[in-house]
């Protein structure tokens, strides 16, 4: 088992997981939190998508939770979807979160 501590929506998180674990994995049973789906399994389209940051990291950046292996959150701070209530306050402009977010979902759309 793998100990990763890491802030989740701002809250500091310690867990214990097996060392293959994707960050989707530990969200959904570890963490009991549903709000990142599984799509594709493969990275492709994006509904398991979350941001990232690091302390030395200026801005979030998004990454496939499906993909992605949670030892890689040790030290990291992590948002998820379920981080939008908390933001409610803010605009799209002001929350480093939505250009991370956005990103991903716009080359995750299918052309016109």
């Amino acid at each position: 088992m793998a100990t990763i501590e890491f802030l989740l929506n701002g809250t500091p998180t310690r867990c214990h997981v097996p060392p293959d674990t994707s960050i989707l994995t530990l969200l959904r049973d570890y963490l009991g939190m549903t709000g990142t789906k599984e799509g594709c399994a493969s990275g492709d389209c994006g509904a398991c998508t979350v941001a990232i940051k690091s302390d030395t990291a200026p801005h979030f950046v998004s990454l496939n939770a499906c993909i992605t292996p949670a030892h890689q959150l040790h030290g990291q701070h992590l948002l998820t979807v379920e981080a939008w209530p908390l933001t409610k306050n803010f605009t799209r402009h002001s929350v480093p979160w939505w250009s991370a977010m956005a990103a991903s979902a716009a080359s995750a759309r299918p052309a016109s």
